[in-house]
């Protein structure tokens, strides 16, 4: 909160100003002031400040605030429980639980990346199941991270890899050396701490909305049923995006349809952290959400798997992340 030191007649008068609490809404109040929220919603305490049209609460029309970019949800900065607790049915040791703090907040596409957006983007697409709103999928981690440079590029972004040596077979790249800046705003792959928390949305169940009852495919599990697509009622293939129901966040698909990569490399958790990103060596390379062909147990939100980031699967794609300014 900013303060302004004044002398009238004498005696100093302090006046407290408005300030923002990054919600939307002014610290101070009647005070005038305008704030901006992580969702790009705008609140103005008073009419004079709204460069739109007032609206009742407060609100401009047109909003004059910064938007998530499109396709995109706002995520806050938060913190929470990473991992499962040891009576979760079906947790795998390394799920170690522990406490993880996420200083910055981000926007996440609100669907796992599609073929359409993929081959806009790429000039192609190697799909097994194809479908221009299907996930895309047969795609090695750097293309994952290839794609969120490109589009980074196409949509004015600075990009946040940068890709050193590439080397390919075909379309794919192989292998490379990559660094993130994360000083950078464009798209890139969230963390693994960064996947949990938007999976969970505050949910500390197996499921973002609820616990799980049936490990395998069948019969098929209550709660899995209303969000994601697995072996218990995919049918042996991928949907389009965005079928099942969303998250708290807004968030669609993050149980099943297909993997998605992460940023980390794999490896056991360090404990307690802020700002996660994974162990600074080792070849594989982290995957979250479980997929079409994959038991409820393996599309819970703290179970974890590595692939090699050379390698493709029918089941393995990706979904974008930005952190927000």
């Amino acid at each position: 909160m900013a303060t302004r030191r004044l002398w009238i007649l004498g005696v100093m008068v302090v006046i407290v100003l408005a300030g923002c609490r990054g919600d939307g809404t002014s610290t101070v109040r009647p005070q005038p002031g305008s704030c901006c929220a992580l969702d790009g919603t705008c609140t103005v305490t008073t009419e004079a400040d709204c460069p739109g049209t007032w609206a009742a609460g407060g609100a401009c029309t047109p909003n004059s605030c910064p938007q998530p970019p499109t396709g995109m949800v706002a995520i806050p900065a938060g913190t929470f429980t990473m991992g499962s607790p040891t009576d979760e049915l079906w947790r795998v040791p390394d799920e170690t639980q522990h406490r993880v703090t996420l200083t910055k907040p981000m926007y996440v596409s609100t669907c796992e990346v599609t073929q359409s957006e993929w081959q806009a983007v790429m000039g192609w697409n190697e799909s097994s199941v194809r479908g221009t709103r299907k996930p895309v999928e047969q795609v090695t981690w750097y293309d994952a991270v290839s794609y969120c440079n490109q589009r980074s590029a196409v949509d004015g972004y600075t990009p946040a890899y940068t890709i050193m040596g590439a080397n390919y077979d075909g379309n794919h790249i192989m292998s490379a050396t990559v660094t993130w800046d994360q000083a950078a705003e464009g798209y890139r792959l969230l963390t693994e701490a960064e996947w949990e928390y938007a999976c969970r949305a505050t949910s500390t169940y197996a499921f973002c909305n609820g616990g799980i009852t049936i490990r395998y495919c069948g019969p098929l599990d209550a709660n899995l049923g209303q969000v994601g697509w697995h072996c218990g009622n995919a049918w042996g293939t991928t949907h389009d995006v965005g079928g099942k129901r969303a998250n708290d966040w807004g968030l669609k698909d993050m149980h099943g349809n297909v993997w998605e990569w992460c940023w980390d490399r794999y490896g056991p958790y360090a404990g307690n952290a802020a700002n996660p990103t994974g162990p600074e060596s080792g070849s594989l390379r982290g995957k979250r959400g479980g997929g079409w062909f994959n038991y409820a147990s393996d599309c819970r939100s703290a179970s974890r798997m590595s692939y090699y980031p050379d390698g493709r699967s029918d089941n393995l794609g990706l979904r974008l992340c930005m952190t927000a300014r």
